[in-house]
């Protein structure tokens, strides 16, 4: 496992698209440091969150980042008109406005576990429980509610910035899809000319660097354009995704030849489902995630330390994962942490006091977060670690009235960066039950019956496949992740090897089940049943 570990982060970090990585990473921390210029000049407060959910929102294609983008500014509004309603109700009264706080936190985080962009809630979430908060240090519900529509500028400057860039500069559905397509030929390519790099190329393709093509292929035909009409889905079409399918299987690792015992066992998941908890898995993140935002109001009231109020917002925003996630992410966030910490203290000590005016600070975030940029750009398997150093740095050296060379403010915000991710990772260890494998074990047999279930139609069947392998891919780094935790019972380990391995026979299935799409149609294709390589 570490020396995949070691390949999956060499191979993610230096891809095989470098130049659309440096792109996308420049329009992001371009769009960061126009953020900031702006947010300065303008006065608004929290400059640093602004910037940070530039990168929060961030998506493979221009449409999701797009939506996201767009759900994030409705989230404000909603947050604010809640706020409105419940300042009103609550002031003068802690004794209602503290549990709404709690509330709302809770009733967010089941919203964010339930819902495949978890962000927008949390972040809504977050909104929510600053402001009622800050009622502890500003009591004058009136100066609150002035400074609370603050916020949806807050929320609206740097989004309305990523979609117009994305707008301009994005990859839009036709163009995505192009690209794709034309980067999964690029792959075949190097494979047929005998490149000496190419197995390190399919390897990180594939493994590293899936990309799922179904909503943007959608997108594409409701807008009206015809598949036939791209030159690279005419030579994918043609047989090109089934060869490449097949010069996978010798190629991709597989670091776990059999589990322990020398079996392959089946998990049960239908027994498992069955098991009575108290509460479903969205509850149980809910009432983790809640209490660990309770522990650090605590601990931020208990200090009277203002500098450590990032203690909370921390908490907010890292609160998206589960159990074993959580471990591993605990690791990605200490190394952001640090790298985060020595970036900004070289940048507040040697940068920061040459600044005259908010353009160059704007410029020298845009600088400094580039590297950030290109490692949030990446996959969970160490994107975790560009967030965390965009976090740190922003909330250190941005987040007050003009460029700061304070070395206590920039220490306490330290603390309660460090602090909240201590608290989160504790409290989710210790008290959020979570069985990977059994919802890795779902996700797998889902996967199967659809593999089962493809009809060859005549221009889906390449299409379909590369859908296929791209969640293969997916399943795997999951299983990766969790196989990281060291939490992890003996049997466990067991299932989520025996899942490993289950995980690479299906991509053998989907690959023996794809035939040329100019062959004639048949009912069953040669070949359909896979023995692992």
């Amino acid at each position: 496992m570490k020396q995949l570990h070691s390949f999956l982060v060499f191979s993610d970090l230096w891809p095989f698209d470098l130049k659309d990585r440096a792109f996308k990473a420049l329009v992001l921390s371009s769009v960061v440091g126009l953020t900031i210029v702006f947010s300065k000049h303008l006065s608004l407060p929290e400059t640093a969150l602004s910037a940070y959910l530039v990168l929060f929102a961030v998506r493979p294609g221009a449409f999701e980042t797009i939506g996201i983008a767009i759900a994030l500014i409705f989230a404000a509004l909603f947050a604010v008109g809640f706020l409105t309603l419940a300042i009103m109700a609550t002031s003068g009264q802690p004794a209602l406005r503290i549990p709404l706080m709690f509330v709302t936190a809770f009733g967010c985080f089941c919203l964010a576990s339930g819902s495949s962009e978890g962000a927008v809630f949390t972040t809504a979430g977050m909104i929510i429980f600053e402001v009622l908060s800050g009622l502890d240090v500003i009591p004058f519900p009136d100066l609150v509610l002035r400074g609370m529509f603050w916020l949806i500028a807050v929320v609206m400057l740097p989004m309305s910035l990523l979609i117009v860039s994305q707008l301009i500069l994005g990859r839009l559905p036709l163009s995505f899809v192009r690209n794709e397509l034309g980067l999964r030929q690029k792959v075949l390519d190097a494979r047929d000319a005998g490149d000496p790099s190419s197995k390190r190329v399919l390897r990180s393709f594939f493994l590293t660097s899936p990309r799922g093509l179904t909503k943007p292929l959608q997108q594409v035909r409701n807008s009206g354009f015809l598949l036939s009409s791209f030159p690279q889905w005419e030579a994918l079409s043609d047989g090109t995704a089934r060869n490449l399918a097949l010069s996978l299987q010798n190629v991709l690792p597989h670091p776990i030849e059999m589990p322990v015992g020398g079996k392959t066992p089946r998990v049960n998941v239908r027994r498992t489902n069955d098991e009575k908890t108290p509460f479903s898995p969205d509850i149980r993140f809910a009432l983790a995630a809640t209490l660990a935002v309770g522990i650090s109001y605590i601990v931020f009231l208990l200090l009277k330390w203002p500098e450590i109020h990032t203690i909370t917002i921390t908490t907010f925003l890292i609160s998206i994962s589960t159990k074993h996630e959580t471990y591993y992410k605990a690791g990605l966030r200490m190394a952001g942490f640090f790298a985060g910490a020595l970036i900004t203290i070289s940048t507040l000590l040697w940068v920061i006091p040459e600044i005259e005016n908010a353009s160059q600070l704007g410029l020298v975030c845009s600088v400094v977060l580039f590297p950030a940029a290109w490692i949030a750009l990446s996959n969970e398997v160490v994107s975790y670690v560009g967030l965390q150093i965009a976090l740190v740095f922003l909330l250190t050296v941005v987040n007050s009235p003009g460029p700061e060379i304070d070395l206590t403010i920039a220490w306490g915000r330290f603390c309660g960066i460090l602090l909240g991710t201590l608290i989160v990772t504790v409290v989710f260890q210790t008290f959020l039950a979570d069985r990977p494998e059994v919802r890795i074990g779902k996700q797998l047999s889902t996967l199967r019956r659809r593999n089962a279930a493809r009809t060859f139609d005549q221009r889906g069947d390449g299409e379909e496949m590369l859908e296929l392998i791209d969640q293969v891919a997916a399943l795997r780094r999951l299983i990766f992740i969790a196989r990281k935790d060291p939490t992890q019972t003996p049997s466990s380990k067991i299932a989520l090897d025996s899942l490993w391995i289950n995980t690479n026979r299906l991509f053998v299935e989907i690959v023996n089940r794809t035939r040329p799409l100019n062959q004639k149609a048949q009912n069953v294709p040669p070949n359909s049943r896979g023995r692992a390589s």
